[in-house]
């Protein structure tokens, strides 16, 4: 069974996978509380605690610190997340990303949609099971080059970002099969 890891969908209500051989969780926050996301594997959940996540970094498979406003980059111990496969820092005020992020090797999804990024660290190009890059709405005047090497990449979401048309054409040529929307 193909497995898709979808992030930064905050405003999704539902989501009808019926015939897709899905299992489903609902997990309802108690009254005060932030909601927390759920797999169908209850041994890997998503973690919206970063902290949390430090102190048992091999349980920690999703991984959600967004809208949490956080500054400056996540801390260089987010390389202990060695079984992460998603991670989602979107809506925050980040204005870095730290290079070791280049070593979770599991990462298949990248959300930091909604930040103030402008560069990013070259070793975003060992993540070779990265497949979905969301940098929407950040201050890139054009791709990291480091995002170009990404050869299993399938979308890169370039959104609302002050790219010229020239860039974007050069975007599509270098990576012709990923979806790259802006």
């Amino acid at each position: 069974m193909n497995k898709t890891l979808l992030i930064g969908f905050s405003s999704l209500l539902a989501l009808a996978l019926v015939g897709a051989g899905c299992q489903s969780t609902t997990k309802t926050p108690p009254t005060g509380s932030s909601p927390t996301s759920t797999t169908s594997d209850a041994s890997c959940p998503t973690v919206t605690d970063l902290t949390r996540a430090l102190r048992t970094p091999e349980t920690v498979c999703s991984l959600d610190v967004s809208n949490q406003n956080r500054t400056g980059a996540l801390p260089a111990e987010i390389r202990r997340l060695t079984n992460l496969k998603a991670l989602d820092a979107s809506k925050n005020n980040m204005t870095g990303i730290p290079a070791e992020i280049g070593q979770l090797q599991n990462l298949s999804s990248l959300n930091y949609s909604f930040n103030k990024l402008d560069t990013m660290p070259d070793e975003i190009a060992n993540l070779k099971n990265l497949k979905v890059l969301s940098l929407a709405h950040n201050n890139y005047k054009q791709p990291p080059s480091s995002v170009l090497k990404l050869t299993q990449l399938q979308i890169l979401d370039l959104t609302g970002n002050p790219i010229s048309s020239d860039e974007i054409g050069r975007i599509k040529e270098l990576l012709p099969r990923t979806v790259v929307r802006f």
